[in-house]
């Protein structure tokens, strides 16, 4: 084996690990998830474990980058998909909404004490309100949302009810998924032109979004 084909496989060795990890961490909260019972199940050494992340937050930290690495991939790949930049959007968000029920609220909890993790967040809250901020200037190019809207303002304003419905534990009360599929509702229907909306009406995506909800929330009720 080549030195070429070792790095390949280290490097399937560690996504392997990232995404059995992260998959755990978002099932049963950070606290619940020891870096024993991830080189247990992996069977592999807790040496090598530590020898590839410093420590769990590391771990989390490296899962989230990878996590983010494969959203910015599935928009792209969306956006070739798609005939115009609201289907791009609303397609992307409906996999998210999707992605989002996987998550127990215990993780949530227990990432806000984590300052690394948190600190990562911040930044990479910067990264993607760069991208949006581009993406919104194409939709306006395209007669899709108004030109009359400051949108470093909205993106500050959704960042500021994201961090508040964090802190303040909403996603305990109405839900991660529903707070989420409430905001763009209320933010991307508030930006559209006619043009935008007679897209988004046309092709009921929100409504799509909205019975995705339901039905997760009906699968949780008929759990408890």
């Amino acid at each position: 084996m080549n030195q070429h084909e070792l790095e390949e496989k280290r490097n399937e060795q560690r996504e392997h690990v990232l995404d059995y990890a992260f998959n755990e961490f978002i099932q049963k909260g950070l606290k619940a998830v020891k870096m024993n019972d991830i080189a247990f199940a992996l069977s592999m050494s807790k040496r090598t474990l530590y020898e590839m992340f410093e420590d769990k937050e590391g771990l989390l930290i490296e899962c989230m980058k990878l996590n983010h690495k494969r959203g910015r991939e599935e928009f792209e790949k969306l956006r070739k998909e798609s005939s115009n930049s609201l289907e791009t959007f609303t397609k992307f968000y409906r996999k998210q909404l999707q992605d989002l029920r996987r998550i127990n609220p215990a993780f949530l909890s227990d990432i806000q004490k984590y300052e690394k993790v948190m600190a990562y967040l911040e930044e990479s809250s910067k990264e993607k309100n760069e991208f949006a901020l581009r993406f919104t200037q194409e939709c306006v190019e395209n007669g899709l949302f108004r030109n009359d809207v400051n949108f470093e303002l909205v993106l500050s304003t959704f960042d500021i009810v994201a961090r508040a419905m964090l802190s303040n534990e909403f996603y305990m009360q109405y839900g991660f998924e529903n707070i989420i599929h409430t905001i763009n509702l209320t933010f991307v229907r508030g930006l559209c032109t006619l043009k935008g909306l007679e897209i988004i009406d046309s092709e009921d995506y929100f409504l799509k979004m909205k019975e995705d909800v339901a039905s997760s929330q009906a699968v949780e009720n008929s759990n408890d």
